[in-house]
């Protein structure tokens, strides 16, 4: 998907706004993401507002020099998340994962409970300190850095949900 103009953009981010579901699949954020700003989409002064009703969000196969920063703002602005899902292909810009941490840290996503993340450089110590702070994980999906902290976390998790 590629759009000519950041209205075009725009137009794409306001729709979203109505969404429950929302896949995006082989996107070259440096296009889609010109109309990602709270002025484009006309939201509230709250980031997390923007996104509302998307329930489910995956992000798969991204590309651009601003997938990463694009993406994870998006992340931000969908505080009701129960599902996400992001997929990163090895060649893709790297993304770092300290704001994906610091956002399930500060609770950004408190109806998470569906994670898949496959992405070569996340660590055992990312995927531990989001388990962390999941209320309930029911799918727990990654093809890189699940490992004893990880594993720990989960049972933790898994502890706490059926007390």
């Amino acid at each position: 998907m590629t759009f000519e103009a950041s209205d075009e953009a725009g137009h794409f981010w306001q729709l979203c706004m109505q969404l429950v579901c929302l896949h995006l699949l082989d996107i070259i954020f440096s296009t889609i993401g010109c109309g990602l700003s709270k002025e484009r989409i006309h939201a509230t002064d709250s980031r997390s507002e923007i996104f509302p009703r998307i329930r489910e969000l995956q992000l798969m196969h991204l590309d651009g020099n601003d997938f990463g920063a694009v993406g994870l703002d998006l992340i931000e602005r969908c505080p009701n998340l129960e599902t996400f899902a992001w997929t990163v292909q090895e060649y893709s810009s790297p993304m770092d994962m300290r704001f994906f941490v610091l956002n399930a840290q500060e609770g950004v996503w408190t109806e998470l409970q569906n994670l898949t993340l496959h992405y070569e450089n996340i660590t055992d110590e990312n995927i531990a300190s989001i388990l962390k702070f999941m209320r309930r994980v029911t799918t727990l999906s990654t093809s890189f850095g699940f490992g004893p902290l990880s594993l720990s976390a989960l049972l933790l998790c898994w502890n706490g949900c059926r007390n």
